[in-house]
């Protein structure tokens, strides 16, 4: 299935305590690059996601799929997971610097829980999709 390419640096996303665990992110860290989001992609592979920064909240409208928000503070320590939100939804957590958008289900798979950290590694020299 062909995607359209998304904006943004890529990283790896690891559990700290479960460094095995891994999700290919694209980190959007500009104005242009959060307002977009994953709109007009049709899905999310299982390990594959966006990390967006600075974030607190999130919607899902004009999203054609679920995705898992983990809403991180600033040393990635996981505050809120909102599993499976679906399109035309809202999500917000006050004191999150920061929100990665996993596929639905990615959370419950990996045990991504509250007080949870989460370490984020940049892929150097690579441009492609997550």
């Amino acid at each position: 299935m062909a995607h359209r390419k998304t904006a943004g640096r890529l990283a790896d996303l690891s559990i700290a305590s479960r460094p095995e665990t891994r999700f290919r992110i694209r980190i959007l860290d500009t104005f242009g690059e959060r307002l977009r989001g994953l709109l007009g992609r049709r899905a999310l592979a299982e390990t594959e996601g966006v990390l967006l920064s600075p974030c607190r909240s999130i919607h899902t409208a004009f999203m054609r799929f679920p995705v898992d928000a983990v809403f991180l503070d600033a040393n990635g320590t996981v505050l809120r997971v909102k599993s499976d939100l679906r399109p035309f939804r809202l999500a917000a957590c006050a004191t999150a610097a920061s929100v990665a958008e996993l596929s639905a289900g990615a959370c419950a798979r990996a045990g991504i829980r509250a007080g949870d950290r989460l370490l984020v590694s940049p892929v150097s020299g690579q441009n492609g999709n997550p």
